[in-house]
């Protein structure tokens, strides 16, 4: 909007206490000397932002600076365009351009070896809240995120509330595109935020990371799962995203359980259980509740940890779901769409004799306390308990 009111931007540079130059961009000579003065002259400890006025289309008639030709081919006008170029390096005296041959190569990033500083330490039923390892970016999630991003060989945690990552989107899409390793924690995740509110509640993150291509979806159910997504991701390359709970859960895994990319845990199993639920964090916690409540009336269910949503462990799902009578519950605190349920139905889709029920948040949630909202919004143990006997009535 204030297109070449290079005084304005200078002045508002300057009043952050930026050091300053507005350069013609098009005078490679003046570029060169004030790059050079910007990294030797200026006052130290403070930046300094080169303002490079130029023009779109510069030295070509009828084109430079109008706005009607951004992004437009030359078409019939390419050879008359062609020769203004000429003739205009030709007034530079004869030029003969060989390019420099390349001395220095960038280093291949290794990140095949990172390993936490030490192994998860905790106590089964043990409630874990974490470190104070940080750089504080404040509310300013495309800062926090883009220069996470850019640098080559840096294995980078970008962590922030779930809900917050959407302002982002965009760094992170461009993130992907130029092949970077950087790693996503989002936590609060879902309406077991509570009080407050729908507007803090990560409720489509999943969706969003799943869609970007070449990215590893961590939802980790314990302290010592978590631990091993940080350390799994660290050496993953692309985008990876760990979603986390505010919800302070119990331990459930063993210090020295394995995890692995793409494989599942089965959490609860018998010989005669009836229907297969799948959860994560939140909701594995309410599964074995209703699991509980459930063995009081004589029915057993099979619950299974994914891990990691995308790549979804597809064959044990499967396995499972066909000791279980094909029967298959899933229960997220995530809005329908993109999340969990859709990851499992679009994995069986081709798969015969197969019933999924998806258990989510369907609607904008309001704030309230966690377990009430759980309660409210369909994937507490009690809603877990008549969706298995809603299956299990209608598959008789």
């Amino acid at each position: 909007m204030l297109q070449h009111e290079m005084d304005v931007y200078e002045a508002r540079l300057k009043a952050f206490g930026w050091n300053t130059y507005v350069v013609d961009g098009h005078d490679v000579e003046v570029l060169c000397k004030t790059l050079h003065d910007a990294t030797t002259v200026h006052v130290k400890d403070k930046p300094t932002c080169i303002l490079a006025k130029t023009f779109k289309g510069k030295g070509f008639p009828g084109i430079e600076d109008q706005i009607n030709w951004h992004g437009k081919v030359m078409g019939t006008r390419a050879d008359e365009l062609i020769k203004t170029l000429k003739d205009n390096m030709s007034k530079q005296g004869p030029i003969n351009l060989r390019p420099q041959t390349i001395t220095a190569t960038v280093p291949k990033s290794d990140i095949s070896n990172i390993r936490l500083a030490e192994p998860p330490n905790y106590e089964m039923g043990q409630q874990v809240a974490h470190p104070k390892r940080f750089i504080e970016c404040y509310i300013a999630e495309q800062n926090l995120v883009w220069p996470s991003a850019v640098p080559p060989g840096t294995v980078a945690f970008c962590s922030t509330f779930a809900a917050f990552f959407t302002r982002a989107f965009d760094q992170i899409r461009m993130g992907a595109i130029s092949q970077t390793n950087v790693n996503f924690v989002g936590s609060h995740a879902g309406i077991s935020l509570g009080f407050d509110g729908s507007s803090q509640m990560g409720l489509e993150d999943l969706a969003m990371f799943g869609s970007i291509p070449g990215s590893t979806v961590f939802y980790p159910s314990d302290a010592v799962s978590c631990e091993r997504a940080v350390k799994l991701a660290a050496n993953t390359p692309g985008i990876c995203y760990i979603r986390t709970s505010s919800l302070i859960v119990p331990v459930i895994n063993r210090n020295d359980e394995l995890f692995q990319v793409g494989k599942a845990k089965v959490v609860r199993r018998s010989d005669s259980d009836k229907v297969t639920v799948i959860s994560c964090c939140v909701t594995l916690l309410e599964a074995t509740r209703a699991a509980d409540k459930l063995t009081l009336d004589g029915i057993n269910i099979r619950i299974i940890d994914p891990f990691t949503l995308k790549p979804l462990d597809r064959d044990t799902i499967l396995s499972n779901a066909k000791e279980t009578g094909g029967r298959i519950i899933t229960v997220e605190d995530h809005y329908e769409w993109g999340g969990l349920g859709e990851a499992v139905a679009g994995a069986l889709s081709e798969e015969r004799d197969i019933c999924i029920k998806r258990l989510a948040v369907q609607e904008v949630p309001h704030s309230s306390k966690p377990a009430e909202l759980i309660e409210k919004y369909g994937i507490s143990a009690n809603c877990i308990v008549k969706a298995v006997n809603c299956m299990l009535f209608k598959s008789t």
